[in-house]
């Protein structure tokens, strides 16, 4: 028997479709840690016409930059295929959304948890203070990469 009940999406809860906007790609700094057949399959998705989501952003407090929470993978697709503008939803609390992932259940620390969530986000926590203490390092930096 089929599940007609329609599955909670921890995704929608936080990033609600009302709450996208078109940001600049040259204003987003990411962390460059991403699998390239993550990006590869995003890229291809994106040829096809298909809908990626958005990415989720958090806004530098006193800079017109933004970091990426969730969306590394889609994020370098669009830059890959040099699109200029992406969806994205700007989280006004990351504390919140944090909340939000362990209220849920998502950050239960599982072994696989570990591995795949609490480690990234501890590399997701350095990018970010990085990004709060220097962003236009972090940007000098992407541009540079990107010229490779």
């Amino acid at each position: 028997m089929v599940n007609s009940k329609r599955r909670f999406s921890l995704y929608e809860s936080i990033a609600p479709k009302e709450w996208e906007t078109d940001v600049d790609i040259k204003r987003i700094v990411t962390d460059s840690k991403v699998y390239s057949d993550g990006v590869k399959m995003y890229e291809n998705r994106l040829k096809r016409g298909e809908n990626i989501g958005a990415i989720i952003l958090i806004k530098h407090p006193k800079e017109n930059l933004y970091a990426v929470l969730d969306g590394h993978h889609r994020f370098y697709a669009y830059s890959n295929m040099r699109i200029e503008k992406t969806k994205c939803v700007v989280i006004p609390d990351p504390v919140g959304f944090l909340f939000t992932l362990t209220k849920d259940g998502v950050l239960q620390p599982t072994k696989e948890f570990t591995e795949y969530v609490r480690v990234p986000f501890k590399k997701l926590e350095t990018f970010l203070c990085d990004f709060l203490n220097n962003p236009r390092e972090l940007l000098k930096q992407k541009l540079m990469s990107r010229k490779k």
